[in-house]
């Protein structure tokens, strides 16, 4: 009964840990997308930017406006800055999170009930590895028809 109870726990514990888990690399996944988009606006910025560059080279543009785009960049790239910082302190936390997955993994492990000597004595009963060698299960047979099951009970009544 206390295994029961003690396994029920370490089940609802590991449930909640992996929807936590699934639920930061899709925080994570969110603010990758958010950082594409400031990256992108960046981009918009410094092509402004080469603009008025140009344009301050035919004296056609203000160097107060070189100024302007300038401060807009560094306060985009800030931006970048930050989210960059939220980004890895997400994955810390979901690396912090997968390391506690890993840890009840181990110690709710079959092999972590007995010690080396009995399971030593149980491996041999016991079929530890996954089957899947084509004999295992019949690849085809006599009993199966082409013909849909459905149809002789549908001639049997009318809405069919």
């Amino acid at each position: 009964m206390r295994g029961k109870k003690a396994t029920q726990t370490i089940s609802s514990l590991y449930y909640n840990l992996s929807v936590e888990y699934v639920l930061q690399i899709m925080r994570k996944t969110t603010e990758q997308t958010a950082l594409v988009e400031l990256e992108s606006e960046r981009t918009i910025l410094e092509n402004e930017q080469a603009i008025i560059i140009q344009g301050i080279a035919r004296d056609l543009v203000p160097q107060s406006k070189l100024d302007d785009v300038n401060t807009r960049i560094a306060a985009k790239q800030a931006e970048i800055n930050a989210k960059n910082e939220e980004i890895k302190s997400i994955e810390a936390q979901a690396a912090s999170i997968y390391s506690e997955l890993v840890t009840i993994n181990k110690a709710a492990n079959f092999k972590s009930y007995f010690t080396q000597e009995e399971y030593l004595q149980l491996d041999r009963y016991l079929k530890d590895d996954a089957v899947s060698e084509s004999s295992f299960v019949a690849q085809t047979t006599g009993s199966y028809t082409d013909e849909d099951t459905g149809k002789p009970y549908c001639r049997q009544v009318d809405w069919c």
